[in-house]
């Protein structure tokens, strides 16, 4: 793994006409290198101990531990982090981790001018599996008879619930939802094409 200063070294060095995006992209995350670095190391912690407390339970775990997060930069610099998979904190406190049987898909929210797309991975699912719906801004994605994942999404923008379409190809399913400036609070199931 390359240290982050000296991939910014390289970066400065053979392109240096890039250097004003990343010092722009960057100057909020002093520390990055440090906080993930802590917060990997307090993962993996709490990951053996969510393990041996199943096995000291006597508990048989058949499906994999799948936790991830993705960080997305706002237009103003502002970092937002998801996480996602089948590893939830307890609602004992966050020193206990509960696996759940659903798994959280990794989700991406593309606000447009006019519309808003979401891009949600739903890998080794059949289309005719996926159920989603939408409900007071927010969206509602499930599936049955497969792989098991579930996800509420919010949504910040309002939006025109029944104007939803949704693609599914290749794992991906995308959801565009025209933006409105008056409320919708209708229920409305979303078709796959």
């Amino acid at each position: 793994m390359t240290d982050i200063n000296e991939f910014f070294k390289r970066i400065k060095s053979n392109y240096p006409y890039f250097m004003p995006i990343f010092n722009d992209l960057f100057k909020d995350l002093d520390g990055f290198e440090e906080i993930f670095s802590e917060f990997e190391h307090e993962m993996n912690d709490d990951l053996v101990n969510m393990i041996n407390k199943i096995e000291s339970e006597g508990r048989h775990r058949s499906e994999p531990f799948i936790y991830g997060y993705s960080i997305n930069i706002d237009e103003n610099g502002k970092a937002e982090i998801n996480e996602f998979g089948n590893i939830k904190s307890s609602s004992e406190g966050e020193e206990n981790l509960e696996v759940s049987e659903s798994r959280e898909p990794l989700v991406d929210i593309i606000e447009g001018k006019n519309a808003v797309t979401v891009v949600i991975e739903l890998p080794g699912v059949e289309k005719s599996d996926i159920k989603v719906e939408i409900k007071d801004s927010i969206i509602f994605v499930t599936t049955i008879n497969s792989k098991n994942y579930y996800k509420e999404i919010p949504l910040t923008s309002r939006i025109i619930a029944n104007s939803a379409r949704a693609r599914y190809n290749n794992g991906i399913l995308e959801i565009i939802i025209n933006k409105d400036n008056k409320s919708d609070s209708e229920n409305n199931i979303v078709v796959i094409e």
